[in-house]
C-alpha cells in the first residue's frame, strides 16, 4: 500500500482518465460494468456540485490568483515566524 501511495498523482484521482487508461471506459467494449457506470454518474454529480460552489466565490482566473497570492503570503509569514522562533530558542 505504501509503495502504491507514493506513486499517486493528481491524475490518479481523475476517474474518467483512470478508466480510459485501464481500458474500461468504453461501454461498447465492456457492457454492463456497473462500477464504471455508477462511478461516472457520481463523478459527474460531484463535479457539477463543486463547480457550482466554486463559481459562487470565484468569477474569473484573477479571483483565484488573488486567493493564491493571499495564501502564499500567509504561508510565507508563518514560515518566517517559525524561523524566527527557532532562532530565538537556539535550535
Amino acid at each position: 500500500m505504501k509503495k502504491h501511495y507514493k506513486s499517486l498523482t493528481w491524475a490518479s484521482y481523475d476517474l474518467p482518465r483512470t478508466l480510459e487508461e485501464t481500458g474500461v471506459l468504453d461501454k461498447n467494449k465492456l457492457p454492463g460494468f456497473h462500477y464504471r457506470d455508477d462511478a461516472l454518474k457520481l463523478w459527474q454529480i460531484i463535479k457539477e456540485y463543486i463547480t457550482d460552489i466554486l463559481n459562487i466565490y470565484y468569477h474569473s482566473d484573477k479571483d483565484v490568483e488573488k486567493v493564491s497570492l493571499s495564501l502564499l503570503s500567509i504561508l510565507l509569514v508563518g514560515a518566517l515566524v517559525k524561523c524566527l522562533l527557532l532562532l530565538q530558542s537556539g535550535k
